[in-house]
């Protein structure tokens, strides 16, 4: 199986406790920092990292995996990928919820997802004059069958 960088970082930090930055950048083949690969899982504490000083000067990041909040694994003993976010309740049928405000001086809001729509107290006197004409049971009749 082919790993995800931030898997095979983390399955080094979980084999090796004390692993220094540079050894994971040339086992994984890194030019980057370390820790925007893996920031979540230090910001929740499953990995704890430590600057150590070196004999010439300087510090190093060393990685252990935290013992009381250990990384979660798969099922072949791997670290655990990310999980996908569950979705909201308000949107367990894939669709964005519908929010709808209307201010005191008559102006109407609706958004949906990242998309507003805002309408003047005229444009709302015009669309709930419209809702009002339409016969929504023979809408729901004629769909329904």
């Amino acid at each position: 199986m082919n790993q995800t960088k931030r898997a095979r970082i983390l399955n080094l930090i979980r084999s090796r406790p004390g692993i220094r930055e540079p050894e994971i950048r040339d086992e994984v083949e890194l030019h980057g920092a370390i820790g925007s690969y893996i920031r979540s899982e230090i910001d929740r504490g499953h990995v704890l990292v430590e600057k150590v000083p070196l004999e010439a000067g300087g510090a190093v990041a060393t990685y252990r995996e935290n013992t009381l909040k250990p990384l979660e694994l798969d099922a072949d003993g791997g670290v655990a990928g990310r999980k996908a976010r569950a979705p909201s309740p308000d949107t367990l049928d894939g669709s964005a919820a519908v929010d709808i405000a209307v201010s005191a001086a008559g102006v109407t809001t609706i958004s949906k997802g990242g998309k507003s729509v805002v309408l003047t107290p005229a444009d709302t006197q015009r669309v709930v004059a419209y809702l009002d004409r339409i016969n929504i049971d023979q809408i729901l009749a004629d769909v329904l069958q």
